[in-house]
């Protein structure tokens, strides 16, 4: 069948690898929004109001795996790796 979808049947088609570039200290967080359709629209426009995320950055509404539910993600990069956690604790030292 996938044969059908293919100029050369037996030539495994090549796809661009999706790692990071060398260098890149990018560091992705995705960020998964399920629920009714209303509100995970009124959710994306709650985060674009704070200045979290503009509109067109979240994906198109999608089917999501829960009956009746749709879903939206978003992918944000961080200039900088975090190395190192934050203390959590209120002590100080």
């Amino acid at each position: 069948m996938i044969e059908d979808f293919l100029s050369e049947p037996n030539k495994t088609p090549t796809t661009p690898n999706p790692s990071p570039r060398s260098g890149d200290d990018r560091d992705p967080l995705r960020v998964l929004l399920i629920g009714s359709r209303q509100r995970v629209i009124r959710e994306r426009h709650k985060l674009f109001a704070k200045g979290y995320a503009q509109l067109y950055e979240w994906s198109p509404l999608q089917r999501a795996p829960i009956p009746g539910k749709v879903m939206s993600i978003l992918t944000k990069y961080s200039d900088q790796v975090v190395t190192e956690l934050p203390k959590l604790d209120n002590k100080s030292d």
